[in-house]
């Protein structure tokens, strides 16, 4: 399998049947095997009888879809499915974050609490799992891929307030071994306060995630391809209207009185190019969204101080009339020093959104379930 690379499955059409050969040479009978149950050693679970048909529908799913793009009512489904886990599973880990978690209250005591607690986030870590397994929302599927790592990593600490990490990457709870465990055990795992604890990185897993919810399609006659180029599309647009507002704000070539209509037409074109971005699965597109995001962060301030300001999802606000107060020196000074900052960031979003190169997939080289931009994601410095 070292030789296979298994992103190119969803690679350009020109490769479509170097691809199909590589699929039925055997080499994906092995990657199957490992996607469905093989595992890696540490983490225990069973096999399944069913592993080979489940190999056969998913390899016939994933031919006809290179064959035909078209998102058939059980990938959207698993999309509508896989958003709708991210969320449940989100409320679950908060759940086990909270101090009424841990009190013994309403007649019950603090081992049923905790245990329920568990039981429902065993159950939705499940279910987004099995829903991305079937999703084609690569967005989302690689901070899933991330979240599966970190729970692996942390397996023999799941073990000990009685949650077992399965060879195929879901958990079962053994509610009698949770129950007699020592519950702070269980608060600290996912104390929100502790950066590093488990429940903390999964968290941040599932932000990732949720970015690129609104990406996923309930249709059943819409195109992958078509999603992935409208997405390019509007990425392109938007950045050719910002690019000129960019200039205009490093020229310093306007007066106050077109100030406020220069800087609210640059804000609507920031935000929309961050909106297209976000719908991206390329991997450039997201490490520079990212770098753009921190760079506005870096000048959130000087940008507040003339009344420009920065919602958690990095997006611009214009207050005009603090803006049309301001004095006029220090608005050129800070808008001609951000747009200088973001300007090479951009370019760059717009530049690989045109690419195909660094297409997220759903499984890697080694044969696993995973993603192949696991060190570049886009991550929103607001959110932390």
């Amino acid at each position: 399998m070292a030789g296979i690379d298994f992103s190119s499955f969803f690679g350009s059409a020109n490769s479509m049947f170097s691809d199909y050969a590589a699929i039925r040479n055997g080499s994906y009978k092995r990657l199957l095997k490992s996607y469905y149950g093989a595992g890696s050693s540490g983490v225990s679970g069973s096999s399944s009888g069913s592993s080979s048909k489940a190999g056969n529908t998913v390899l016939d799913r994933m031919i006809e879809e290179r064959r035909n793009p078209k998102v058939s009512e059980s990938v959207a489904k698993a999309n509508s499915d896989l958003t709708t886990g991210v969320s449940n599973l989100k409320s679950s880990i908060a759940t086990l974050t909270k101090e009424d978690t841990f009190k013994s209250t309403d007649g019950k005591t603090i081992e049923e609490k905790s245990v329920s607690a568990l039981k429902n986030y065993v159950d939705a870590y499940n279910s987004t799992i099995e829903a991305a397994k079937k999703s084609t929302n690569s967005g989302m599927t690689h901070h899933v891929a991330d979240m599966m790592k970190t729970t692996t990593a942390n397996a023999d600490a799941l073990s000990e307030i009685g949650i077992t990490v399965k060879k195929d990457g879901t958990l079962s709870l053994n509610e009698s071994k949770a129950k007699s465990a020592d519950w702070q055990l269980t608060r600290d795992l996912f104390s929100s306060d502790d950066r590093t604890s488990y429940g903390s990185a999964v968290s941040r897993s599932l932000t990732g995630a949720g970015y690129y919810a609104t990406s996923t399609s309930s249709s059943t006659s819409g195109s992958t391809s078509d999603a992935a180029s409208e997405s390019t599309k509007s990425t392109v647009e938007s950045y050719g209207d910002l690019k000129s507002n960019i200039d205009a704000l490093k020229s310093g070539d306007y007066d106050s009185d077109s100030i406020v209509a220069l800087v609210s037409d640059f804000a609507r074109n920031y935000n929309s190019l961050l909106g297209s971005a976000r719908l991206s699965t390329n991997e450039g597109v997201a490490a520079n969204l990212g770098n753009l995001l921190q760079k506005t962060k870096d000048h959130s301030s000087s940008l507040k101080d003339i009344g420009i300001s920065v919602d958690k999802n990095g997006n611009l606000s214009v207050d005009e009339k603090k803006l049309g107060e301001s004095d006029e020196k220090n608005v050129k000074s800070a808008l001609k020093d951000y747009a200088k900052a973001i300007e090479t960031s951009a370019s760059l979003v717009k530049y690989y959104a045109t690419t195909n190169s660094g297409t997220a997939s759903g499984y890697t080289s080694s044969g696993t379930y995973g993603s192949s931009w696991q060190t570049t994601s886009y991550t929103n410095p607001f959110s932390a």
